[in-house]
């Protein structure tokens, strides 16, 4: 999600040889619609998620929706590592509802298996892991990975200064495989917390 307009770059067909500035690429629009688009389905994924899981409540357990947006979330991860900047128009909205559902889903179960007494504390703990997973996978592996292959394939573009971005496929196709493996650790989780969950569990 952080990377969304240096994934655009890689991917797009730009000629190695020329300083571009960042509104003369040729896909520069394409960056403005995905993080619209995200945003968006984001905020749609909370509704959505949020609704079903309380409607189907009694037939479906809330924590299977963990379950379905784990698992989305994994999908468009190995998806993302092979898309060309046409095919993220289908993936980023998936992604979005993915992400919006997991930020519904969560403060409900943890209130309903945790109880409410220390529901500030047991949620503002679970808070700080969008921090610590956006600092290790995008800013540290993204980042070591993308200045790995930009050695290799590169092109200058000139923002507010002149940075030099990494071209081709295989400047996030890494991360994203990494990450669809965390995402297989997280999908596991979700489908062991439904086993164990305390024989008082009580929906809210």
């Amino acid at each position: 999600v952080n990377n969304v307009a240096e994934v655009v770059i890689s991917r797009d067909s730009l000629n190695e040889t020329i300083v571009y500035e960042l509104k003369d690429i040729p896909n520069h629009s394409a960056i403005l619609t995905l993080v619209a688009l995200f945003s968006v389905f984001n905020t749609f994924g909370r509704m959505v998620f949020g609704y079903l899981s309380d409607m189907l409540l009694h037939k479906v357990h809330r924590s299977w929706w963990l379950t379905v947006c784990s698992g989305l979330m994994g999908l468009m991860q190995v998806f993302f590592g092979f898309a060309t900047i046409d095919m993220l128009y289908f993936g980023i909205p998936i992604l979005g509802l993915a992400y919006g559902g997991m930020f519904c889903l969560v403060p409900t179960l943890v209130s309903e298996m945790f109880g409410i007494k220390h529901f500030g504390a047991n949620f503002g703990f679970l808070g700080i892991s969008p921090g610590i997973g956006s600092q290790l996978f995008s800013t540290l592996l993204a980042g070591q990975l993308n200045s790995l292959f930009k050695a290799d394939s590169n092109v200058m573009i000139n923002s507010t200064e002149l940075n030099l971005h990494c071209l081709g496929q295989d400047c996030f196709r890494y991360t994203f495989l990494c990450t669809t493996s965390v995402c297989i650790v997280a999908f596991s989780l979700t489908i062991l917390l439904r086993y164990r969950i305390r024989p008082g569990y009580i929906p809210l």
